[in-house]
């Protein structure tokens, strides 16, 4: 998901699940007042703020925008149907402010999705801020605050929560996005049950179009992720279209 300042800075501040440099521009209507993202990525993992997901996956991405006011369906599933997610996510932007609600869904393939809709999904909100393209800063919280998941062993309700700071630079012809994530008191929700304050990922991701034809662009990215919270690290691989 990508850090830039519209639309997509809800993606960007909500998971970092994906990676992707888009190879394509968005749909813009004659108006100007609709704007259409669609694409998808192909990882060779997927890890979710430090915490692996699973192997190898395709993640499509299908996101509206419109006076500010954002919607994305966002999917990732393996090649062997053991892992299947799904998140929505309703969102408001207005300058680098952006305020958004993510519904959760990785029950997995043949779980039912509607029924017992409260337990079986996560609800999460998010408030970020990016400072702009002279400070490419974004700096996010994310707080569960619905779902079975999200409770303890006793039953407790613990508000998982995720602090993300992410930034944007470019070395030559590759754009690169340093970031790293906490998780402020015990998360059951995305992380474990452990007390107190945890550093959850430190990353560093690189990317680039290559332009397969005229008008075939694809995307490349790698992207390593030191995770101290759940002692393991990855090299990630992928690509976008």
């Amino acid at each position: 998901m990508r850090i830039i300042a519209t639309a997509a800075v809800i993606t960007a501040a909500l998971s970092l699940t994906s990676f992707s440099a888009m190879a394509y521009e968005p749909y813009t209507s004659p108006s100007g007042k609709l704007v259409i993202n669609a694409g998808a990525d192909l990882v060779s993992q997927y890890v979710w703020r430090g915490v692996y997901q699973s192997g190898p996956s395709i993640q499509p991405s299908l996101g509206l925008e419109l006076g500010g006011f954002v919607f994305e369906a966002w999917g990732s599933t393996t090649f062997n149907d053991n892992f299947k997610e799904l998140d929505l996510t309703v969102g408001y932007t207005v300058g680098g402010l952006t305020l958004a609600v993510t519904d959760y869904w990785w029950q997995g393939e043949g779980n039912p999705f509607y029924k017992h809709y409260t337990d079986g999904h996560l609800f999460e909100g998010t408030i970020a801020y990016y400072f702009g393209d002279d400070f490419p800063l974004l700096v996010s919280w994310s707080t569960f605050f619905s779902g079975a998941e999200d409770k303890n062993s006793r039953g407790k309700r613990k508000y998982s929560s995720f602090i993300d700071l992410g930034y944007d630079f470019s070395i030559g012809s590759f754009d690169f996005t340093a970031s790293a994530g906490f998780a402020p008191w015990q998360s059951p929700a995305w992380l474990d049950e452990k007390n107190g304050f945890r550093v959850s990922t430190i990353a560093i991701e690189a990317r680039k179009t290559i332009n397969l034809t005229p008008t075939f662009p694809v995307g490349v990215f790698l992207k390593g992720i030191a995770s101290p919270a759940t002692d393991n690290a990855y090299l990630i691989a992928g690509i976008t279209f």
